[in-house]
């Protein structure tokens, strides 16, 4: 588990290990196919190299795809089995294909491009958060990347942040402090478009908030959430 340890893979350090493959074909039909659905076309006719094999980009784009997509994914194998990040095995058992794939199309629509587009940033924020969180309690992968998958839609979408570093830092505060931490209504103004500055970054626009300051963004957002809970508590049914 070495070669996934966060300071190695921030340092940019690859796996040794992506993982262990099972399937009653040869080597030679299950190499071809992980080959050949690694390139994938696009709708605009752009072909992208599809790293799913890589076991940080597995575990992101498995979720988003859907039933037949997972089909196509696992083809003739009857295993596919990896550690995720925090060393924990994921397993997908599979009824093999009775013949070797012809097409190997994940037929990849709009919003699948989407997805892939992003599995880049969410994986630098997964290895920053972990590093940074070794001896600490933490995320565990898949609640991880759903958190920072909507911090980073808000970041563009709400705030307006194009950059990629901007929507990373925010997904990271995110993760590390709360996860609707932008959504405070403080936050809201801090990082408001139309109150900042044009091209003036997260940083720079959380620069003067001091360690008490979050704390108390913290507070106030995990009080209203309790309040909320025990106000449905008390709704009729």
């Amino acid at each position: 588990m070495e070669d996934q340890h966060p300071d190695r893979l921030c340092n940019g350090g690859g796996r040794a290990v992506c993982g262990w493959l099972t399937s009653p074909y040869e080597t030679a039909v299950m190499a071809k196919q992980l080959g050949y659905t690694a390139i994938q076309r696009l709708i605009s006719g752009q072909q992208i190299l599809l790293r799913y094999y890589d076991p940080a980009i597995h575990g992101i784009l498995w979720p988003q795809l859907d039933d037949v997509q997972h089909e196509r994914w696992l083809g003739v194998l009857s295993g596919w089995h990896y550690p995720d990040g925090d060393g924990r095995l994921v397993s997908h058992d599979h009824s093999p294909s009775p013949y070797p794939y012809m097409t190997f199309s994940l037929m990849v629509n709009p919003e699948d491009e989407i997805h892939i587009s992003q599995t880049g940033k969410i994986v630098r924020v997964l290895e920053h958060y972990r590093q940074a969180h070794i001896n600490k309690p933490r995320h565990d992968e898949a609640t991880a990347v759903t958190i920072i998958r909507r911090a980073l839609k808000r970041a563009q979408q709400l705030h307006g942040f194009d950059n990629d570093t901007d929507q990373q830092a925010l997904a990271l505060d995110c993760l590390r402090l709360h996860p609707e931490l932008d959504m405070h209504p403080r936050m809201k103004i801090l990082l408001s478009p139309r109150e900042r500055e044009p091209d003036t970054d997260y940083a720079i626009c959380t620069g003067a908030l001091s360690d008490r300051d979050w704390q108390q963004l913290c507070h106030d957002l995990n009080t209203e959430e309790t309040n909320a809970s025990a106000s449905d508590a008390r709704s009729p049914v």
